[in-house]
């Protein structure tokens, strides 16, 4: 019982370890352009070729799930979607953050926007950004 205890953690402990010393789920990269919920409301210019990661908290905590990106589609390509579990698990009601990594494809401005909802009628502005590529 004993052995199988210790296992456990050590199961638990090696499946929290990250990379590197940061919980931070976007690497810095000078190509990166990293944003979130705290930048929202603003207008952000980029350079053609550069990358988007957006991270949010993620509202599970509450009930809500994030509903699907709008953006133009001609200007932005939505390359991936990561959830990353909270640095301490034990924490009630912390349900990490998900990062979406958009490329850039063209000159153009858009709006991305981000919403969750847990009914029909209850929904949350999670992220709404214009965003200018030159």
């Amino acid at each position: 019982m004993k052995k199988a205890s210790i296992a456990l953690i050590l199961f638990f402990a090696l499946i929290s370890c990250k990379k590197g010393s940061s919980n931070d789920p976007v690497p810095d990269d000078p190509n990166v352009v990293k944003l979130s919920r705290t930048d929202t409301a603003k207008i952000i210019t980029i350079q053609k070729g550069k990358i988007i990661a957006i991270t949010l908290g993620n509202p599970g905590d509450d009930g809500y799930l994030f509903n699907t990106w709008h953006y133009d589609a001609t200007i932005l390509h939505l390359d991936s979607h990561e959830h990353t579990l909270a640095a301490d698990p034990s924490l009630v009601g912390n349900f990490g953050t998900d990062t979406w990594r958009f490329s850039t494809l063209q000159v153009g401005t858009t709006t991305v926007h981000m919403s969750a909802s847990r009914s029909k009628t209850d929904s949350l502005n999670m992220f709404n950004h214009i965003i200018k590529v030159e």
